[in-house]
């Protein structure tokens, strides 16, 4: 399915729903895979099980997290939802402001330490609710433009960083620098 079988008339055809792209499986599945190979090896050498049930287990918990990455646009809202956090809806009218932010790079502030390395954060009008923050790493460039269309035809009354603009022409801000 390509973004113009989805967008129609300006106006993307709901719901749709986002889930981690396939190079983050692959980027992943390169970093542990060696391991998890000569894990597997020296079991067979030496009959050390433990080894390859750790680094099995890694694997699969990696799996499971990555499976569990998901924005679903509705026709009310945005929906984040990932292993370790409970399911937020914003819906569009409530959305006040969008922008990017980044985690301090190389040694991640206190405040960044339990959220994404590059994240799509989106404040709300009423100051009851919580701000919604997407984890936006693991999805494709496609997924983010689409994202973005959604949100600027739908959340008409927010205000949207450049970042947020940019990618709009499928253009991704730089992880590390802050000015792009």
């Amino acid at each position: 399915m390509t973004l113009s079988d989805i967008v129609t008339d300006k106006k993307p055809v709901l719901p749709i729903s986002m889930r981690a792209c396939v190079s983050t499986y692959v980027v992943w599945g390169v970093v542990l895979g060696p391991m998890l190979v000569f894990a597997t090896y020296d079991t067979a050498r030496q009959g050390l099980w433990h080894y390859s049930i750790v680094f099995g287990g890694c694997l699969t918990l990696l799996v499971a997290w990555l499976v569990a990455f998901r924005i679903v646009l509705t026709e009310e809202g945005v929906r984040s939802l990932t292993l370790f956090s409970r399911p937020a809806l914003l819906p569009y009218r409530q959305i006040r402001q969008a922008r990017i932010e980044r985690s301090s790079w190389p040694i991640p502030k206190p405040e960044d330490r339990n959220k994404g390395p590059y994240r799509l954060v989106l404040l709300p009008t009423d100051r009851r609710l919580s701000k919604l923050e997407i984890n936006i790493k693991p999805f494709s460039r496609r997924d983010l433009t689409l994202l973005m269309h959604v949100l600027t035809t739908r959340a008409v009354s927010a205000e949207f960083d450049k970042s947020c603009l940019r990618m709009l022409e499928g253009k991704m801000p730089s992880l590390f620098f802050e000015s792009q």
